[in-house]
């Protein structure tokens, strides 16, 4: 049953940086990531403020927050992107997503033709699906361009395309810093 629900958010910072979640994740305070009390983890959300109407997905990996009054504890990034910062607290909807709604229209034929870079490849579409869930909750500037590519029952999940060399390195770099990945640069005709 999906979850929806309107209350108040609050955001954690510096003070759990590095300490386990309960998911047993590291706390990233610039991770797209929430703390919720009753949503599994892990679990996706997309939390949208009140006030500004901006919307964010984030991945459940903690529970919290340990006020009546609160209904979620959001990352600092995810706070910030919200402007729930600077009042510390803000009003938001808050609704269960799964990976395919997150990866929905996300999907490109594999005639298209650019220049990507490639962040992991599956037989599965579903495990592509998953993929591409977290990527969204751990990339900033490149959510927009992630994508499915199908090429002949292989499922890449990929950043693009992009036009210039400047591009691709800069998304190249995200992906390192943020994921601790290195992508394949992957040309397609």
């Amino acid at each position: 049953m999906p979850y929806r629900e309107t209350g108040l958010a609050s955001w954690y910072g510096r003070r759990f940086a590095g300490k386990p979640t309960s998911s047993g994740d590291t706390y990233d305070m610039y991770a797209m990531t929430a703390a919720h009390c009753t949503l599994p983890i892990p679990s996706y959300a997309r939390v949208t403020s009140i006030a500004t109407g901006r919307s964010v997905i984030v991945r459940i990996n903690d529970r919290g927050p340990f006020h009546s009054d609160r209904i979620i504890d959001l990352s600092y990034t995810a706070a910030h992107k919200l402007g729930l910062v600077q009042g510390g607290s803000g009003m938001v909807l808050v609704e269960s997503i799964t990976p395919d709604q997150i990866s929905s229209g996300k999907d490109i034929a594999a005639h298209t033709k650019g220049l990507f870079l490639q962040l992991a490849s599956f037989n599965n579409h579903e495990n592509a699906e998953h993929f591409l869930a977290d990527a969204t909750t751990q990339l900033d500037r490149g959510v927009a361009a992630l994508a499915i590519l199908n090429q002949d029952g292989h499922y890449r999940v990929v950043l693009g395309p992009y036009e210039d060399e400047d591009s691709v390195n800069q998304a190249a770099n995200e992906v390192h810093t943020r994921m601790n990945l290195d992508p394949v640069r992957l040309v397609t005709h």
